[in-house]
């Protein structure tokens, strides 16, 4: 998560959705001391999906740490970036498949087997958001617009997204069944209501 202290506003770093990208455009705008940056990667948390310095931890998750570092109240606004859902497990799939850091904790060799993952399910919408009461927005990850109008409105930031940064190992052929399709949509659900 990344959360800017003089605006009371956080980050989320939902894996796969421009975490990278966003990352990059805030540091760019914002002083670094008006940032508090959490880095871990899976492995230093040891797989700990709940902890609070895991980079890409959940609602709740964000909720607790910044409550422990008495920054957050009713005002404290969340923002998350969403992706199209077959997409994004088309890029997660090949991401993980292909990841540097060899993780053991969720191999698998079919898209089948992914689906049933703790690693998968730690991601779904309704484990990533569980966390009600709070001041939530979500974006889809390529309306960059949408989002940058939004910040420089309600906080007069303004974010320089040069490109979106997509994994240089997707590829698209992934073949997904009717019923995984479902599956999948209905895990990844709220990109569906930025829709309409």
């Amino acid at each position: 998560m990344i959360f800017l202290k003089n605006k009371n506003l956080c980050f989320l770093e939902k894996p796969k959705c421009a975490s990278t990208s966003l990352k990059q455009s805030i540091l760019n705008s914002v002083s670094s001391k008006e940032t508090y940056i959490t880095n871990k990667n899976l492995i230093d948390v040891n797989y700990n999906y709940n902890d609070p310095n895991y980079r890409h931890c959940n609602l709740a998750s964000a909720q607790k740490r910044l409550r422990h570092m008495s920054l957050l109240n009713e005002e404290t606004t969340f923002i998350s970036l969403l992706r199209e859902p077959i997409e994004l497990i088309n890029s997660m799939y090949y991401y993980d498949l292909n990841s540097r850091f060899g993780n053991k904790k969720f191999i698998y060799k079919t898209l089948e087997e992914m689906i049933s993952t703790i690693h998968y399910k730690q991601f779904t919408d309704s484990y990533f958001f569980n966390c009600e009461g709070l001041n939530l927005k979500l974006f889809d990850m390529y309306d960059t617009i949408g989002l940058n109008n939004y910040l420089n409105q309600k906080y007069g930031l303004n974010l320089s997204f040069p490109h979106i940064n997509k994994n240089k190992q997707n590829k698209s052929d992934l073949f997904i069944t009717l019923e995984v399709e479902e599956k999948i949509k209905k895990d990844f659900y709220l990109y569906y209501t930025l829709k309409g």
